[in-house]
């Protein structure tokens, strides 16, 4: 078989080239001495096939445009074309956007935000809508994750290999269910889209901001990608396409961080504590009653503070590929395949307070109950710890296209998602006591046979930071003063989350009236996640006159002065820093003693892992099994309502789903006390639980599109959507809580006094009724301003429920109420609204033609409200009585109400500028696994870079930059203003080629 690369027409070209270069290096007097023998690259090709009208500029409907205009013509042609409201990024694009993963990208996107973490994207939000509300698509089929949720690592995805990401902000009959908010594709490259044959080199040197701070510099880190995309003539046959393209990366990211813990307590303000006293806590359920007073002054304290450094390194390898078919029949068959391997390390060096409501005195708070200042004593602990991450993910799909005729056409896929990331935590923990690893005393600490406690103060500043003076005496860097309590912690983490499913889709198209086409199919998908959530081994040294056997089961044991001083002195390093939090000019504490977790756990264990227990089953498990059947029907319809040319699609969606959850409750032995009285002992044991949940859901989409006028487009949407529950949040494990007053009791049901659901399967998904209205004025191709109105109504959050539960214990069956989150069948409303912009000043002489922007101003406002777990409203299942909060609540999960992004370019001859001003005001953000109090990220807003300069046809020099003004991350809790953490990870820089033929 004749297997000849296919050449394809490509001459009609060159006068439009040849034009394009003169303009271009006429225009660019940056560029002017080194691009006049650089000609335009013919293979990025924006133009469209024929002219917009009123575009007004005859010179310009032939050249070819490249770089940044090119992406910008690309993704406003996109949106044009469209069936339903939605914004896209381009290849182009993507490339030329400063981005250490694909979700910096998306980020760019009107009414789309990220939420930072090391300074890049973890997850997105779109329209207003926390992340949860989102469904993330690769080449329209699910993904899996490592986190527990159906939220996408970016990570895992390289921004270099994908050939475009579009948000689809309204719903379509034909579209995976899940996207309340928006609906994230991310595409793949189809080889035969390519006109002909294309390698693309590219090397990235990698600079991370606070990489000089450290004292072994990982220096730069980089990141290589190739990809190569062909065509074949297979003569009778057909023709062929193939694409692979693979990516190396490999970085590190320092990151300063000032702290507290994640427990706070509303503490009563009228009471004086002494120096050995811990607050007292005001709760919702104490607060106004005899015991507390209404009225009474509280202010809000956390329970611990740190001061950590980051030292991380990560590595990322990379691969996509595909082959692509056509026949002369019409016959398309893809085949699709992405693979990642993911390895994260990181040591960390924490120097701590643990306990900072001890001893409260001098205490001053304001109206809104926010500490300002105290001192205060606690022990001081040192707390190193290693961790390592691996995560792997392996998708891909098969889609096959058969022409049955002229007007219909069958499309099936099959597609496997499978991601495993595997986590490991080394901890060892010292701590100070009365004397030093030499018997000395310590200075700066209290003395007693408890003591060792440091007097510190804390002062909450105007701007929202803090700090923390410690006693001067006590010499914070001095590692002999860490002489006690050794705790050693191994933590292992396993999850698998995989995903199969296939669909068949069938496509009639009649041959004229309003019908345009007629689409109807089904999907069915099976996902199971399964995890090992903590499997801990901890082991304790307390330093006494006699040490105790050592047996290296998990447990309690006395070590000597001297066993304990010898791990110190042997595993002591340098801080691994300089200047450490240089950019808060009121932290205090600038470096401490510091250990190596490993060798410490060497010293203390006599090996650097134990590995896993001998039997990790805990009641935290999880074991999901979810299985989807899907099926819709959608018309798509055209023509003209009198002179106004209408579009657009009506469709309905059916959704079944069947859940299957297996977890683990204690076991107990049910003890005779011949007394006519029982005694209930836990046996160590675990017995199984089985629970199933069934749904079905309607999901109606109406999406409507008017040309009012060659450059005017008005579209309107109503929509029905699903958001399925996390799969972690579907366990099924339950704790038993024994009461510990009594030791006797009538019956088994007594002897419980609470049980505690690690999830819930019967958990029902959000539903959302949305309804948009968008404008889009083209102007020309360059040019497009929208705005787009938004409502939403909704099932939001989650609250506390009874449900009867029975189990069998000792032979008895017994049905009692057990507390679980379900999803709230409460409504609230969403209302916002977007505005967007992409403009260039055409009008302008060369070279300032070149200049434009691109912009976008997301609102949204919600009446939805989460309460603190511990200091907000609440109510006593049993009794329905509800108690007043001590704290406000905050908004949805993910929700800013304001999100910006403004985005000015300049572009002349091979060489464009462009920045990226990216701001969100400040949202409610969840912490990842079980519930937690509150947490609020401030407003923040940050500024990326991106130079460009195409040297020839074949060659792009870049320079890129993200984060550059160094800006940090705030976070309060339990409200804003209440300092909880500084998180600075600085700039990251890109410095690199690619070359392209």
């Amino acid at each position: 078989m004749n297997m000849s690369r296919i050449a394809k027409p490509g001459s009609r070209w060159l006068p439009s080239a040849a034009g394009a270069v003169s303009l271009l290096i006429a225009a660019s007097p940056l560029a002017l001495a080194q691009a006049q023998t650089a000609p335009q690259d013919d293979s990025t090709v924006a133009t469209d096939a024929a002219p917009q009208a009123g575009d007004g500029q005859a010179a310009e409907e032939a050249i070819v445009v490249t770089g940044v205009r090119a992406s910008i013509q690309s993704s406003i042609q996109a949106k044009r074309n469209e069936t339903i409201i939605s914004d896209s990024l381009s290849a182009a694009d993507i490339d030329g956007l400063p981005a250490t993963n694909l979700g910096d990208a998306i980020a760019t996107i009107p009414g789309a935000t990220t939420h930072r973490e090391k300074g890049a994207a973890s997850e997105i939000a779109v329209g207003g809508l926390g992340p949860f509300l989102s469904s993330i698509n690769v080449n329209g089929r699910e993904t899996t994750t490592g986190n527990g949720k159906r939220s996408v690592n970016f990570y895992l995805f390289p921004s270099e290999l994908i050939n475009s990401v579009a948000v689809n902000k309204t719903q379509r009959a034909d579209l995976i269910e899940g996207g309340t908010s928006g609906t994230i594709d991310s595409r793949t490259l189809k080889p035969l889209d390519k006109a002909k044959r294309q390698i693309t080199l590219s090397a990235r040197g990698i600079l991370t901001g606070y990489d000089h701070k450290l004292d072994d510099p990982a220096g730069l880190g980089v990141r290589l990608t190739g990809s190569y995309v062909d065509q074949f003539d297979l003569g009778a046959a057909g023709e062929l396409g193939v694409i692979f393209g693979v990516q190396y990366q490999r970085s590190n990211s320092p990151e300063e961080l000032l702290g507290g813990g994640t427990t706070w307590n509303a503490c009563r303000g009228d009471v004086a504590y002494t120096a050995t006293q811990t607050c007292t806590a005001v709760t919702p359920q104490t607060y106004g009653t005899a015991a507390v007073p209404a009225n009474t002054p509280y202010y809000l304290a956390t329970t611990s503070r740190n001061n950590i450094q980051f030292d991380t390194g990560d590595e990322r390898l990379a691969w996509i590929g595909g082959l692509q078919w056509k026949s002369p029949t019409g016959v398309e068959v893809n085949f699709d395949v992405e693979l990642s391997d993911y390895n994260f390390n990181e040591t960390r060096q924490i120097f701590g307070l643990s306990e900072t409501t001890r001893g409260m005195q001098n205490v001053v708070f304001g109206p809104d109950h926010i500490l300002q200042s105290y001192t205060g004593n606690s022990f001081g602990e040192v707390t190193p710890t290693y961790r390592i991450q691996d995560e792997t993910y392996r998708g891909g799909g098969l889609n096959v296209s058969i022409p049955v005729t002229e007007t219909f056409r069958i499309s099936a896929d099959a597609s496997l998602s499978r991601t495993r990331r595997e986590r490991m935590d080394r901890s060892v923990r010292l701590r100070t006591g009365p004397t030093d690893i030499d018997g000395a005393v310590v200075p700066g600490v209290t003395t007693g046979s408890s003591g060792g406690r440091i007097g510190y103060s804390f002062e909450n500043f105007p701007d929202g930071t803090q700090s923390i003076l410690l006693n001067p005496a006590f010499d914070v860097t001095d590692a002999d003063n860490f002489s006690a309590a050794a705790r050693v912690r191994r933590d292992d983490q396993t999850r698998w989350h995989e995903n199969e499913a296939g669909r068949l889709d069938m496509h009639w198209t009649p041959e004229s009236g309003w019908l345009r086409a007629l689409d109807f199919g089904g999907r069915v998908s099976e996902m199971r996640y399964r995890s090992v959530e903590s499997d801990r081994r901890e082991y304790n040294f307390n330093v006494a006159n006699t040490a105790s056997a050592f047996n290296g089961a998990p447990g309690t044991y006395n070590v000597l002065l001297s066993t304990m001083a010898a791990a110190n002195r042997a595993c002591r390093v340098d801080f691994p820093q300089s200047d450490y939090l240089s950019g808060d000019r009121d932290n205090a504490i600038n470096n401490w003693a510091s250990f190596d977790p490993v060798c410490l756990m060497q010293n203390f264990l006599g090996t650097e892992d134990p590995g896993l227990s001998a039997d990790t089953r805990s009641i935290g498990n999880r074991n999901i099994e979810e299985d989807t059947k899907a099926a819709y029907v959608m018309a798509s319809f055209g023509g003209d309502l009198g002179s106004l040319p209408v579009s657009g699609n009506v469709g309905l969606r059916y959704v079944s789903t069947d859940v299957l959850s297996r977890g683990l409750r204690g076991g107990f032995n049910v003890i005779n006390n011949g007394n006519g009285t029982i005694s209930l002992v836990s046996n160590g044991q675990f017995d199984p639980l089985i629970d199933t949940y069934a749904y079905d859901k309607w999901l109606p989409s109406l999406n409507l599109s008017f040309d009012a006028s060659e450059k005017f487009k008005v579209r309107a949407a109503v929509s029905r959507s699903m958001t399925k529950p996390d799969p972690a949040s579907l366990a099924n494990g339950r704790t038993f809580a024994l009461d510990a007053s009594q030791t006797s009791f009538p019956d088994v049901r007594s002897a419980i006094s609470s049980i505690t659901a690690s999830g819930n399967p019967r958990s029902n998904p959000l539903m959302s009724w949305n309804y948009d209205l968008s404008l889009e004025y083209y102007l020309n191709r360059d040019s497009v301003f929208s705005f787009r109105l938004f409502h939403k109504t909704f099932q939001g959050g989650y609250v506390n429920v009874l449900q009867d539960e029975s189990y069998t214990i000792g032979g008895q069956t017994f049905t009692v109420p057990v507390t679980v989150l379900q999803s709230s069948e409460e409504t609230h409303n969403i209302n916002g609204f977007e505005v967007s912009a992409s403009y260039r000043a055409s009008f302008l002489p060369s070279p300032f033609n070149g200049l434009g922007f691109r912009g976008s101003w997301a609102y949204a406002d919600s009446d939805y409200e989460q309460e603190d777990l511990r200091l907000g409203d609440q109510v006593n299942p049993a009794t329905g009585q509800a108690y007043e909060g001590l704290v406000d609540p905050v908004g949805i999960f993910g929700m800013s109400k304001h999100v910006v992004t403004a985005a000015p370019y300049f572009q002349s001859g091979g060489f464009e500028i462009s920045a990226i001003y990216k701001f969100r005001s400040a949202y409610y953000q969840q912490f990842v696994g079980d519930p937690s109090q509150n947490r609020m990220v401030r407003d923040e807003g940050t500024v990326d870079l991106n130079l460009r300069y195409r040297l020839n046809r074949n060659l792009v020099l870049q320079f890129q930059g993200t984060n550059i003004t160094d800006t940090p991350r705030y976070q309060d809790m339990p409200i804003l203003g209440s300092f909880r953490e500084a998180s600075y990870y600085g700039p990251t820089y890109f410095l690199g080629a690619t070359l392209q033929f």
